[in-house]
């Protein structure tokens, strides 16, 4: 045998046996072939029964394209049996689109040396028996045995992946489809009714000054108390739910500012609304920093923390809101901090998902979007925002945002 055969352990069995009847062979020598066969008959039926019970095909080829071993996956796969493949080329199970690509690359191997997708896992195209096209995954390997050098391809039938994939993929692209139709019309609706919903809002003062020059009476101011209210939370939610829709239309305004500064510009803006309260306001802890983001945005995300804090602080004996800001490498944390109810633990995961509004908050209205909106700004500057909170002791809110443009992507 020349080492280049590709002789297989039958093979071997048979040249054993005809040596022994030309009578060639000793005693000892024939008892050495004996166990040799046995060996060899024991090694490839156990090789077989391993490769026969995988329901992947193993192909095994020559490098010349030869095949050499086909499992019963292989049939099952490409619809041939074994006596129908063995020593043709492996290329008939290629489509004829890739037969000259394969041919190209293992020219190039056996030249080179140099593998491409030798160990590793790709996915093509096969052929199978009368010429149908399908999906594979291969896992490709290869061996040498004297000069002669092997490969051997693991094939899984990927069609009914490819079919789920695709089935996934158009109900994906019909949800968009959904999706922004369904924001398109919550959008103008919206801008439709914000027009009157401010009308309304205006009139009501309008109203509320006519009267007061008159004694009004209790019934009647009750009334306008409930339309202030009613139209105030309508007027907070149209705003709100347009501020989520225009966030996911534009893009961000970069430009390096200082977060302190902002911070106090909020405090004074929304300070009537805190001193009605009789909210104290702690800025102690306040670093000087400059963040890189769209300050208006960030601007939002402040009003929208300490508003709700505001919002949901409850009756304390002396109710705080303490800020901090502080350096942490490449960002800046922010911490927002109320002595108010707080927020029961079950409800902490979901309190930043778009409407959610905590059960039984004390009866406070809210659009559900506020939160929300924190952090989705927050997210699109790279930073990230979450909460503490015991039910009953407050809640502590931060957010960290980049000091630079390089500090992007650190997080």
């Amino acid at each position: 045998m020349s080492p280049k055969d590709t002789t297989t352990i039958c093979d071997l069995v048979n040249e054993i046996a005809l040596l022994r009847k030309s009578g060639k062979i000793n005693a000892q020598i024939d008892d050495l072939f004996s166990r040799v066969e046995r060996a060899l008959t024991y090694s490839e039926n156990r090789f077989r029964s391993v490769a026969d019970s995988e329901v992947d095909a193993i192909i095994s080829t020559t490098s010349g394209d030869k095949i050499i071993f086909w499992n019963h996956g292989a049939s099952k796969i490409f619809g041939y049996e074994e006596k129908e493949v063995m020593g043709k080329s492996v290329t008939m199970l290629m489509p004829p689109s890739l037969r000259k690509a394969h041919k190209k690359g293992l020219k190039r191997f056996l030249e080179t040396g140099v593998p491409k997708i030798i160990g590793k896992t790709v996915e093509t195209q096969a052929w199978a028996r009368g010429k149908r096209e399908f999906p594979i995954e291969l896992s490709l390997a290869t061996w040498k045995s004297h000069d002669e050098i092997f490969f051997t391809g693991i094939i899984r039938d990927i069609s009914e992946r490819k079919k789920a994939q695709k089935v996934l993929e158009d109900l994906n692209a019909q949800a968009k489809r959904r999706t922004d139709e369904l924001e398109t019309l919550i959008q103008m609706v919206a801008h439709d009714l914000k027009v009157p919903v401010v009308t309304i809002g205006g009139l009501l003062r309008l109203l509320e000054r006519k009267l007061a020059s008159q004694t009004a009476q209790p019934e009647v101011e009750n009334i306008l108390q409930h339309l202030r209210s009613a139209s105030k939370t309508l007027e907070n939610f149209l705003a709100d739910l347009l501020d989520a829709l225009a966030l996911e239309k534009t893009q961000n305004a970069w430009e390096t500012f200082a977060l302190d500064e902002l911070l106090k510009e909020v405090f004074d803006n929304l300070g009537e609304e805190i001193h009605v309260k009789g909210i104290q306001i702690d800025l102690g802890d306040c670093t000087p920093a400059k963040v890189y983001g769209d300050r208006n945005r960030i601007r939002q995300v402040l009003e929208n923390l300490i508003t709700n804090a505001v919002k949901h602080m409850g009756e304390p004996d002396h109710p705080v809101i303490q800020v901090s800001v502080h350096c942490d490498g490449d960002y800046v944390t922010t911490t927002v901090k109320d002595n108010g109810i707080g927020i029961p633990k079950e409800y902490q995961e979901r309190i930043f998902d778009r409407f959610f509004r905590v059960p039984k908050a004390n009866g406070i209205k809210g659009s559900g979007l506020g939160l929300s909106i924190v952090k989705q700004i927050v997210e699109s500057h790279g930073g990230r925002v979450w909460v503490q909170s015991e039910e009953g002791k407050g809640a502590t809110f931060f957010f960290s945002l980049p000091k630079t443009a390089s500090s992007l992507g650190t997080h």
